[in-house]
């Protein structure tokens, strides 16, 4: 398996983006955590299931939040760089 690693500004938007939806509807946000989780394990046995968008910077789309995880595999491990909702540029 491989590492998965996410710094300060995944983190950072993943709280915030599950913030909005716990105000809204606390079912949906525990559902968001499990994608998730769900998508990291997926990052964790198959490193290159995103689509390259740029040199070696991928993204991994989830159906149902619409949430981009944008990262690059560096020296054998995942490092997620940003965590967008599909809406965002």
């Amino acid at each position: 398996m491989t590492e998965v690693t996410l710094g300060e500004r995944p983190i950072a938007s993943l709280e915030r983006h599950e913030d909005w939806l716990r105000a809204r509807n606390r079912v949906a946000a525990q559902r968001f955590r499990l994608d998730v989780e769900r998508s990291i394990d997926l990052l964790r046995a198959f490193p290159e299931a995103g689509q390259v968008i740029e040199d070696d910077i991928r993204r991994l789309i989830t159906t149902r939040y619409r949430y981009r995880r944008v990262y690059r595999i560096v020296a054998g491990r995942v490092l997620v760089l940003d965590v967008l909702h599909a809406s965002q540029a």
